[in-house]
């Protein structure tokens, strides 16, 4: 309402004046407003002059500020994050002197809270006629949510192309996006030569459809698959790998993209064959001692049988036939058992650790037991089994034979150190669906600063020459 008051004789007789609605006006400043807080976008105007802030309610929440807060030139700055104040004072008296716009993302602490905010200031200087800055309208915007995704952002990618595993990323078609410069280091492709193409670019052909199959069903309701798996370089070569195969879904649980971390473990593989083949050599001595045990017994079977034999035609004692037999069954016997254990020695280095059988689990141990029974004895160990039969099960019977080999010559070096009374126990139980072997001896048992490193491989605590 706009009016001017019409008098006569001091009296006001009429009143002249316009009416405007300004209804939409009143309407546009509330979305204004609306906007600005969903914006987080607070404005303000600064006198210059007389060093005031003129601010907005929004503007207050962003910095924490309350109505009775005197706001100043000084106390804008002092909520400046310490590491950017310096250059916040710079900037400002730079864009004075240049009669520049005010445009800065910046961090500041929170008035009340002290908590660091990230902002983005816009600000126009006004200047008078000599150049002064008198004055300053601007705004000021909460940006934390999007600095904060900014910096986690980096941080990913500078863990993508840093890292020294290998990255692979595809669409929900299983096609390539992208690839880190690990991928490119160790398979040889560069982004250029993947892009768009199927991951079987690096199949090695060794593995049947099955495992792949597999795989995919794991993907599917897992949206998971880790393993070992052998890949081909560009050049050719396979190479090992450990690979994890994540499947990413969006928020109706449909899969957008698959992401495969691998590491190249050819080098660990090796050095895991050759330690093997290490400690599988470092028990040949150990075996030829139990052998060299095994056989005097026979041998001197055979060399008592023979040579009384060779004694007699010698002398021309007479003998008969069947003491003849008798001495060549026993020679004969006792060559049996010199074959067998031959045959078990050859078994023990046998290459073939992939050969699944079902086997009687007693049975390795007897077996176990007559490679090692002589060297228990003379050492005066006492060995005490409780075994039960007919226990089956499904595996690699050299790899359980070696295992318990390692076990019990672990367990005689052990009770060698013991003055007398020596014992060794080994019991074989069915204890639900599981077959169980338990060894004891009184040895006096690990000490107590190993007990963590017990599965460790290939820790040991003998010295360098065993």
């Amino acid at each position: 309402l706009i009016g001017k008051p019409i008098t006569k004789n001091g009296k006001i007789t009429k009143l002249i004046g316009t009416i405007q609605d300004i209804s939409n006006s009143k309407k546009k400043e509330k979305e204004l407003v609306y906007a600005q807080e969903i914006a987080k976008l607070g404005h303000y105007d600064f006198n210059i002059k007389d060093n005031t802030f003129t601010t907005s309610n929004i503007l207050d929440r962003i910095f924490g500020f309350s109505n009775n807060d005197k706001k100043t030139f000084e106390s804008w700055l002092d909520l400046i994050h310490k590491d950017d104040k310096s250059m916040m004072n710079d900037y400002f008296q730079s864009i004075v002197e240049k009669k520049e716009n005010f445009n800065k993302e910046y961090r500041i602490r929170d008035f009340k809270t002290n908590e660091t905010k990230w902002i983005h200031g816009l600000g126009l200087i006004i200047f008078d006629e000599n150049n002064e800055p008198i004055r300053m309208f601007g705004t000021v915007q909460d940006i934390s949510t999007r600095k904060n995704h900014e910096i986690h952002m980096k941080q990913a990618l500078a863990v993508f192309n840093h890292t020294n595993e290998g990255i692979m990323v595809t669409n929900s078609k299983n096609e390539i996006i992208n690839i880190n410069p690990a991928f490119t280091k160790t398979t040889g492709y560069t982004l250029d030569e993947v892009k768009g193409k199927n991951p079987s670019i690096l199949k090695s052909n060794i593995y049947l459809l099955d495992f792949y199959k597999e795989m995919w069903i794991n993907l599917e309701e897992k949206s998971f698959w880790r393993g070992e798996i052998t890949n081909k370089r560009k050049d050719g070569e396979l190479y090992v790998e450990y690979l994890s195969i994540n499947a990413i879904r969006d928020k109706e649980n449909k899969i957008i993209n698959y992401i495969g971390i691998f590491s190249d473990i050819s080098i660990i593989k090796q050095q895991e064959k050759m330690l093997l083949q290490q400690a599988r050599t470092s028990a040949i001595g150990e075996m030829i001692g139990n052998i060299a045990h095994q056989w005097r017994q026979p041998l001197s079977v055979i060399s008592t049988a023979s040579t009384g034999m060779k004694f007699n035609l010698e002398m021309n004692i007479p003998f008969s036939k069947e003491d003849t037999i008798k001495a060549l069954e026993k020679i004969n016997e006792q060559t049996q058992h010199l074959s067998r254990t031959i045959e078990d020695f050859r078994n023990f280095f046998r290459d073939d650790l992939s050969n699944i059988t079902e086997f009687e689990v007693s049975e390795v141990i007897n077996k176990v037991a007559s490679l090692t029974n002589d060297s228990f004895k003379n050492n005066f160990v006492d060995v005490v089994y409780e075994l039960e039969k007919e226990l089956y099960i499904e595996g690699n019977i050299n790899l359980l034979i070696q295992a318990l080999i390692n076990i019990f010559n672990n367990a005689l070096d052990a009770l060698k150190e013991k003055d007398k009374n020596r014992v060794f126990f080994i019991s074989l139980k069915k204890e639900n669906s599981k077959v169980v072997i338990r060894f004891k001896d009184n040895a006096g048992g690990v000490p107590l600063e190993y007990t963590e490193k017990i599965f460790e491989p290939y820790f040991t605590t003998k010295h360098q020459s065993q």
